[in-house]
């Protein structure tokens, strides 16, 4: 008999309510609970202490998909589109953002979207293009790793 990881008589409550696009949950140490609205370029926070939702980050440059690095860095893939960075970026614990990919071979990516880190820290994440296509410079959608050297792999 298969097991359910929804706790029996568990309750679906909104937290949030004003996102154009909510995504890209990631949950940090103290189990606050980072999302980007991609469409209104911020990324927010749910605040389970307070029960509050705060803008975190505003422009976020249209950040997508996020994750949490071993070092508790937020990780997160730009789209592309009206300005947004097209990159994959890190946010740092004195407030810097460091840019960890925007370029494959010499060309822009297309639009990163989701991403995940492997067992030895390495980062994956998609590059995929939905919509718009007239500033493609890459020849495929595909997924890269970017490795400690900071090398990036499409794999």
């Amino acid at each position: 008999m298969p097991t359910s990881i929804i706790p029996a008589g568990a309750q679906l409550e909104r937290l949030y309510q004003g996102s154009a696009f909510a995504e890209g949950p990631a949950a940090d140490a103290d189990g606050n609970v980072y999302f980007s609205d991609c469409p209104n370029n911020r990324i927010l926070c749910y605040q389970p202490a307070t029960g509050k939702t705060i803008v975190w980050k505003e422009p976020s440059g249209r950040a997508n998909g996020m994750n949490f690095d071993p070092q508790g860095r937020l990780v997160v893939c730009c789209d592309g589109k009206d300005g947004g960075a097209r990159a994959v970026q890190r946010y740092e614990a004195d407030g810097t953002v460091t840019t960890l990919a925007s370029h494959y071979d010499g060309k822009l990516l297309n639009a990163p979207n989701d991403l995940c880190f492997d067992n030895e820290g390495r980062i994956y994440f998609t590059d995929p293009r939905y919509g718009y296509k007239d500033d493609l410079e890459q020849d495929c959608m595909a997924v890269y790793r970017i490795e400690h050297d900071g090398s990036l792999t499409r794999v």
